[in-house]
């Protein structure tokens, strides 16, 4: 899915509660009957498949300090600044020629000056 965007990425990286809430949306819809049998076993595929691609960072101090700092530099929310903090220690601190995506126009413009390709989705 993500080669789409960015032919030749292979990482992808997640916070770790991505799959959950990712879970929790789909299984609400099919407790509502707003999917089938069918429509649900495909979906609980296509979460097993991205799980098996993508990779956690789970948090730790090196995460937690690093994301203290980017709340002053960027006024972030605290989430999003976790998750710039979780990219920043897993690239050790290179990233230039890595993509960022999110959907947050502010955690975007953040992620720019710390040297990733942030692109909006």
């Amino acid at each position: 899915m993500i080669a789409k965007f960015y032919p030749g990425t292979t990482t992808l990286l997640l916070p770790p509660e991505v799959l959950l809430r990712q879970f929790s949306a789909t299984r609400l819809h099919n407790c509502q009957g707003q999917l089938n049998s069918s429509d649900w076993a495909k979906a609980r595929k296509l979460a097993n498949t991205l799980a098996d691609a993508w990779s956690v960072i789970l948090s730790s101090d090196a995460v937690r300090a690093k994301a203290m700092q980017l709340v002053n530099r960027y006024d972030l929310r605290a989430a999003h600044a976790l998750q710039l903090a979780a990219a920043l220690v897993w690239c050790e601190d290179l990233p230039q020629g890595r993509v960022f995506l999110t959907a947050d126009k502010k955690l975007q413009e953040a992620a720019m000056p710390s040297g990733f390709d942030a692109a909006e989705i």
